[in-house]
């Protein structure tokens, strides 16, 4: 299509039948075909931008032969996994929770599955992955690190087929097609991890093991509708969850669900709308026993949340976007039950469940005059407790004293804050580029972890009285230069950021099934920075990158160390990723 201008102008001369189909007649001359990626981004603003096509991904090394979209992004510089064949990751010295993750615009708040060796995302139904890792856009928040997008493909509007794989540890198919021609097209995918059946057979080897069970799955669908030439209806469905039965240790389920509609408007050739009404919920359990005691953990969050966003593009220099986005979550940290034999009653806790509404306002603009490109915006974000809800007061040993009592509905606890954005491009030569850019981010909800790997069992809690926002301000700075005919790529990244209120655990902290776990967290500021080199070649028969990563991450909270300044758990010095592709 985008040669098709070209071939009509200057070689050749299209002749209309009776049937009013055209055919070309003439000579070509030979026309390359080159990448875009490469050019492209040497006059985007943006630092930190990484795309990756589900053609790219395919191509990455994959565990066990199943293709992973969060490993395959673990290759490039900058990110890093917490810990090996962990699909929890840090962006730039941030920590696993600082990463938002969005499946077709809905929040995940756990991606893995098998305790993080495999991601949540099918690789049969993916079109691409963005991740934000510096310049987060205005149109995104709520995270410090980083913001990852995985969006899902379209339906086939040709005809009705499918395609599958069976492997030695799980299995998936796909089935797609027009559900009426031209107006309504459809897909459903399902994957299922099925290595844990083996277990029974390793008795002879292990009795544990033969007790153990160990599966998941994932099931995926889009509804594509065409309403008009100038309206679309995309609806998204996803559901996954893993079983654990590991013997002498108990029962674990966990599982995510999310479903979006989208509706897509054009109300002129300069303006456009999108509509969304997007939900996220995830579920946790456990259960086990010792002897005479047995005992059952359930954990919840729900997430509501409805967006709509503004394109207005006055001209060929100016691209405008604005909107707001509104978001409830419902928490419930966890209740449990234990029993005892011969006792009649059990015995519970339970924490009670947190209810918020984060609100925000969003607008931002892109400009391209000549070789300067400029992107800048600002997002405005609230943040709301709302009861009922019980809620500690600390003293100034950070120990409880006392309660307050919140009714329902009762909004007692407000938080805002600012977040400007802003980054410029100035390309030189056709070939150099240099970019610059700022943006501060800010971050109502919480993992407290206890281990680097993570755990089902997380605790997540949304900001309170007693426990404020994290914000970060970062600043960076880059170069980028393509040479030998655009099929080479060299480009330097630096950023420094300044994090502060980033929470941690008090030494031996009591955080399961705790009440009063905000007497347990205390506060402070971070710091984190470094810098990231990287080669690449995208065009070729060779094709890939080598990098290098050089980062630090500090935190400094009074009653951890002494209140002296320490690694954070994200401190990985040195970082070294080469992947090559040869056709």
């Amino acid at each position: 299509c985008m040669l098709l201008p070209y071939v009509c102008s200057v070689a050749a001369t299209p002749l209309v039948d009776d049937s009013d189909s055209i055919r070309m007649e003439g000579t070509l001359d030979e026309i390359s075909v080159t990448a875009l990626s490469s050019r492209k981004k040497l006059d985007v603003p943006s630092l930190g931008l990484e795309k990756l096509t589900i053609q790219q991904i395919r191509l990455m090394p994959s565990m066990f032969g199943e293709v992973d979209v969060i490993k395959s992004l673990q290759m490039l510089p900058g990110v890093q996994s917490m810990s090996e064949g962990s699909s929890a990751f840090s962006v730039r010295g941030g920590a696993p929770d600082q990463n938002l993750i969005l499946l077709d615009g809905a929040t995940i708040y756990n991606a893995s599955h098998f305790l993080g060796f495999f991601s949540i995302f099918n690789n049969d139904i993916i079109d691409n992955a963005v991740l934000h890792k510096g310049d987060v856009p205005a149109t995104q928040g709520g995270r410090l690190s980083s913001v990852l997008e995985v969006n899902t493909k379209d339906g086939s509007n040709e005809k009705l087929h499918g395609q599958g794989g069976i492997g030695l540890i799980s299995s998936r198919i796909l089935l797609e097609g027009p559900l009426v021609k031209d107006k309504l097209t459809a897909w459903i995918g399902g994957r299922v991890f099925y290595a844990g059946m083996f277990l029974p057979a390793l008795k002879n080897v292990s009795r544990m093991a033969s007790k153990s069970r160990l599966t998941f799955y994932d099931i995926n669908a889009k509804l594509s509708a065409t309403l008009s030439s100038k309206h679309r209806l995309y609806i998204t469905g996803y559901a996954g969850g893993d079983y654990m039965a590991l013997s002498g240790t108990g029962k674990f389920m966990y599982a995510n669900y999310s479903a979006t509609a989208r509706w897509s408007a054009i109300v002129s050739d300069k303006f456009y709308i999108n509509t969304s009404f997007i939900s996220s919920f995830y579920n946790y359990t456990g259960s086990g026993s010792l002897n005479a005691l047995s005992g059952q953990w359930t954990s919840k969050i729900n997430d509501y949340g409805f967006r709509q966003e503004y394109t207005y593009n006055p001209d060929v220099h100016n691209s405008l976007k604005m909107g707001y986005h509104l978001s409830y979550k419902y928490l419930k940290s966890g209740d449990t039950k234990i029993n005892q034999e011969g006792m009649e009653n059990s015995i519970g806790v339970s924490i009670p469940a947190t209810h918020s509404l984060e609100t925000a306002l969003f607008a931002s603009n892109s400009q391209k005059y000549g070789i300067v490109s400029l992107s800048y915006g600002l997002r405005a974000s609230v943040f709301n407790n709302i009861g009922p809800q019980t809620e500690p007061v600390l003293n100034e040993r950070h120990q409880k004293s006392g309660s307050i009592d919140y009714g329902k509905g009762q909004v007692y606890n407000t938080y805002w804050n600012l977040e400007p954005r802003a980054g410029i491009a100035v390309e030189f030569y056709k070939d150099m580029s240099l970019k610059a850019s700022y943006s501060r981010t800010a971050q109502y909800i919480h993992l407290m972890q206890t281990s680097t790997a993570g755990s089902p069992l997380d605790v997540w809690k949304v900001s309170s009285p007693n426990l404020k926002p994290e914000t970060c301000d970062q600043v960076s700075v880059g170069y980028v230069c393509n040479f030998y005919k655009d099929q080479f790529q060299i480009s330097v990244e630096g950023y420094y950021k300044w994090l502060h209120n980033v929470a941690d655990f008090k030494d031996f902290a009591n955080v399961m099934l705790n009440k009063d776990v905000d007497a347990e967290i205390l506060s402070g500021k971070g710091r984190a920075f470094g810098v990231e080199f990287m080669l690449r070649r995208d065009i070729g028969k060779v094709t890939g990158w080598i990098s290098y990563t050089y980062s630090r991450s500090f935190r400094t909270i009074d009653g951890i160390n002494s209140g002296h300044e320490y690694s954070s758990t994200a401190d990985r010095p040195h970082s070294v990723n080469i992947f090559l592709n040869y056709k």
